[in-house]
């Protein structure tokens, strides 16, 4: 490798040997001869994964990348899915060393492979089945002063790291630690149906109960509930023909796009929901209302949409562009009979930025190209019952595209792709009678949590779909599985492993489902990992954020956290590079 400087800017390679084009009989260098400082701020322009390949070119690469804890860092950071947030907005604004960060890494990723968190508290929540809460950034937002049953008029937000107030489980000793953000309940002068938010935007997302037919979107801020300044509109009216318009309401919110899913958890055979998705800066209308069955944001600019695209009771998948504001692809689902309902389950916010007070939790966040969903069906006639579907999102992107119509092509229709063109690389279906969405808030990043029936600890296959007509057992309590679709870990560490609370099995083979009275066979084979406790977790719901669990009982919430205390001495991980 040797680049060509010119006027102090490096270009693209041109020949063996670095040369000065102002003094042509200036000595000649290799790439190798710079200095290891300006070689590390080259290797640290590349890609992540083009680094690892850099070490395979001279010992003196290896040794030099080797030894740089940012290199190591980035290198540990993609081997887990995972970016880095700014340095400046971590650990209560201290500006933490590489060193510290990849300590964290490091605690973090072992914690999470032998499902043994590393603080563990609890918060008080008094019959909080009917509770609305969101999680974002870190972030957790949970609703106050009850107004019936569905409604409320307050909302508390607070960082999902304990502080003194809370004793924390650490080995048996109490952790001491600085008071996170928290932004206490206040009276919002109305009555609320739901709510998203964003704090890195300093951004809420409240619809208001106007009417029996109608809501009021309204886009105030966090810390002032006034106007949102940036929010070129104040409020959207939402007006339905009757009452069941506006029931099952929710608020989806991805960077600068706000979307309303209605009738999403109220469908009726047969009966479609829909949805309306803005730009919430500018105040445009980016997709008008559309009959869908749910709908989830892939990107800023892309939905993913289930519908009955023949009003035939069949669904399959499409894709929706909203710079376009229309349907580009149609993803083939091979179910033979009716579907009962669905719902697609993403983690709503992780995108926003790297400004949210909850600094602690904030170090690291997902990578996007990475990113899974899970698509939910509830069948009808002899396949009655639950499959559960893992979408790989980028997969799905890269799969339309490479399928796109051309330019040249008049027809403005969807693209209609057959299953084995797109879902055989892209999913896996898992059998719902024994492994089951722990909430409806299990997946962030790669990774996806669920229940399983105790059994699969002994007979890790059988979390594989077979057959259509499975339901999730209504007993509990159950054990926890941890789905990790990061085929960059799984290059790295590609071995079953067997632990003192856990057992984590490595699936690459493909699995077959099948529906029954000879239903069509569908074949599935995104590789994953399954991390699978040993003892039950009884609790009926637990959430999933990036760096730990919220684990629901009658009258509090257990929160598990796979961080490091930030004084605590983390003693030596498994490292591989």
């Amino acid at each position: 490798m040797s680049w060509t400087c010119q006027c102090g800017g490096w270009n693209q390679p041109s020949g063996r040997r670095l040369r000065s084009v102002l003094d042509p009989t200036a000595v000649k260098m290799l790439l190798s001869d710079l200095p290891s400082e300006i070689l590390e701020q080259i290797f640290a322009l590349l890609d992540p994964l083009a680094i690892v390949k850099h070490r395979q070119i001279s010992k003196q690469f290896l040794g030099l990348i080797s030894s740089s804890v940012d290199l190591t860092l980035r290198i540990e950071l993609a081997s887990d899915g995972l970016l880095l947030r700014s340095r400046d907005l971590f650990l209560h604004y201290r500006s933490p060393s590489a060193q510290e960060l990849l300590r964290h890494l490091l605690a973090t990723r072992t914690a999470w492979r032998r499902l043994e968190p590393l603080q563990i508290w609890s918060i008080d929540a008094p019959n909080n089945e009917r509770l609305a809460f969101e999680i974002c950034d870190g972030a957790w937002g949970r609703t106050a002063l009850r107004h019936g049953p569905d409604l409320f008029r307050a909302i508390e937000y607070l960082e999902l790291a304990p502080s003194s107030d809370h004793t924390v489980a650490l080995a048996g000793d109490e952790v001491s630690r600085l008071h996170p953000w928290r932004k206490p309940p206040e009276d919002l002068g109305m009555v609320i149906a739901d709510f998203s938010f964003m704090p890195s935007q300093d951004l809420q997302v409240l619809l208001e109960a106007t009417g029996e037919f109608s809501r009021r979107m309204h886009l105030l801020t966090i810390s002032t509930h006034k106007k949102h300044p940036r929010a070129s509109l104040p409020f959207f009216d939402i007006v339905g023909s009757r009452p069941r318009h506006v029931e099952g309401c929710e608020i989806l919110l991805f960077e600068d796009r706000v979307a309303m899913v209605f009738l999403r958890w109220a469908r009726r055979l047969r009966e479609n929901g829909g949805v309306m998705v803005w730009d919430w800066k500018e105040g445009t209308l980016l997709m008008p209302y559309s009959n869908v069955i749910d709908a989830a944001f892939l990107t800023r600019d892309h939905m993913l949409l289930i519908k009955d695209w023949d009003d035939d009771g069949h669904v399959n998948l499409g894709l929706y562009n909203l710079l376009d504001q229309k349907a580009t692809h149609i993803l083939e689902l091979p179910l033979a009979q009716t579907v009962r309902s669905s719902i697609i389950i993403a983690h709503p916010s992780h995108h926003y930025g790297y400004k949210s007070p909850a600094q602690t939790t904030g170090a690291f966040r997902a990578d996007k190209d990475l990113e899974i969903l899970l698509l939910e069906i509830r069948l009808t006639g002899p396949d009655s019952g639950i499959i559960h579907i893992v979408v790989s999102i980028s997969k799905v992107l890269d799969i339309c595209k490479s399928l796109s119509k051309g330019d040249d092509v008049e027809d403005d229709s969807p693209l209609f792709v057959k299953w084995r063109n797109w879902g055989m690389d892209a999913t896996r279906w898992f059998s719902a009678d024994k492994i089951f969405r722990a909430s409806v808030r299990c997946t962030y990043g790669s990774k996806m949590i669920a229940f399983a029936t105790d059994d699969v600890y002994d007979d890790p296959e059988s979390i594989l779909a077979t057959s259509g007509n499975q339901m999730p057992p209504t007993l509990t309590p159950n054990l926890l599985v941890v789905l990790d679709f990061n085929p960059r870990s799984l290059i790295r560490y590609p071995d079953d492993e067997v632990g003192e609370k856990s057992r984590s099995v490595v699936f690459r083979s493909p699995s077959l489902w099948k529906g029954v009275n000879g239903g069509r066979k569908v074949v599935s084979r995104l590789p994953f990992r399954a991390t699978i406790s040993n003892e039950p977790w009884d609790y009926p719901n637990v959430y999933l954020d990036s760096t730990g669990l919220i684990a629901r009982k009658d009258d509090s919430y257990d929160l598990f956290s796979f961080l490091p205390p930030e004084n605590d001495d983390v003693v030596q991980h498994d490292f591989r590079l």
